[in-house]
């Protein structure tokens, strides 16, 4: 009889553990936030290109990446816009949901946002719709990793 309970607290105690790991990743993932893309063409019949990745994914993968791959070879008169770039994903988590850019013409729009914890573009014409939906969080990510290259001496 002993045995048997041993078995069923070790049961117990191997479902809670499992339970907790599941609802930490979960937690993980939640707070991530979801990279969206969604690309809708042809007209009401053409074809439809979704995705949906984690944005805990999307920030393990930079970490898998070399560093060379986020050197950009800026022109010396761009790299202060670099620094920008920097401020601009730090503030854009402080600020409250605001439209960006708005651009409204004869057969197409373009609307960049911030929303929540995310920034969002939005491009439409008469046939084509683009969507994305990029986690602030991706966006610090990827321009906290933005380097001008520098020249060996």
């Amino acid at each position: 009889m002993a045995s048997r309970k041993r078995f069923l607290l070790s049961l117990a105690g191997t479902v809670l553990f499992l339970f907790l790991v599941v609802a930490l990743a979960t937690a993980a993932v939640h707070r991530e936030g979801t990279l969206e893309v969604d690309i809708r063409g042809g007209g009401p019949h053409g074809e439809r290109f979704s995705v949906q990745i984690p944005g805990l994914f999307v920030r393990g993968a930079l970490t898998l990446l070399p560093s060379r791959a986020f050197t950009c070879n800026l022109d010396p008169d761009a790299e202060p816009w670099l620094e920008f770039a920097h401020r601009l994903a730090v503030e854009l988590d402080r600020i409250p949901d605001v439209t960006l850019v708005e651009v409204e013409g004869r057969h197409e729009r373009v609307f960049i946002r911030k929303e929540g914890a995310d920034l969002i573009v939005d491009v439409e014409d008469r046939d084509e719709s683009v969507h994305i939906s990029i986690p602030l969080s991706t966006v610090r990510a990827v321009v906290g990793k933005l380097e001008p290259a520098r020249d060996a001496i």
